[in-house]
């Protein structure tokens, strides 16, 4: 897509004003990229990160980092505040099957339906209750999968120093786990039982 701002019009404004509607940030949907339509895209741009989970640039253009941001729920992204509240709320999408797959994998029991509700909420919980990020610090446990728990969910000992990812008290196999991650990033999705 190409970056957009204040003047913009045409189908792909009108996609950004669908999304920021989707993600709660309300906005007329015209396919015209005025005042209101930036006021919106600052706000989203005030709450999110990039891929590489940095503070996006809040300018009021959407460009690339910022189209990557509205376009992958559920990883780095956060809806629109309620209140001061951070927290992610009811987001659905692949994303989140992916989540909810490698939380199922790693014996963090989930429903895989794709939506980002307080099921998946407390299973990323307990999840960072028991996890480090890159540098080996404890997680936040806070139910949002930005891009310290998402690395965490993700990695497993590729990184010097790093970890594997600690299954849930109880679980099985972490060989299993290991297997069930790699089918969730390929798009794969694999149901293990073990004995």
């Amino acid at each position: 897509m190409r970056s957009i701002g204040i003047g913009a019009w045409g189908e792909d404004v009108t996609t950004l004003q669908e999304i920021l509607n989707e993600l709660g940030y309300p906005v007329k949907i015209d396919g015209i990229f005025g005042t209101e339509t930036r006021n919106m895209v600052l706000n989203f741009q005030e709450n999110n990160t990039d891929s590489s989970g940095a503070p996006l640039v809040v300018d009021g253009i959407v460009g690339p980092k910022t189209w990557w941001a509205l376009t992958h729920v559920g990883v780095f992204l956060n809806p629109a505040p309620r209140g001061k509240s951070n927290v992610l709320g009811l987001l659905s999408g692949y994303d989140v099957t992916t989540i909810q797959t490698i939380l199922n994998n790693l014996g963090y029991p989930v429903i895989i339906d794709g939506i980002f509700g307080p099921q998946t909420r407390t299973a990323v919980m307990n999840f960072q209750e028991n996890n480090t990020d890159s540098s080996g610090a404890p997680l936040v446990v806070d139910g949002i999968v930005g891009p310290k728990t998402w690395w965490a969910l993700t990695h497993t000992g590729t990184v010097p120093g790093s970890i594997t990812p600690t299954p849930a008290p109880g679980a099985k196999s972490n060989t299993l786990a290991l297997i069930g991650i790699a089918a969730a990033l390929l798009g794969g999705y694999l149901l293990f039982t073990s004995k």
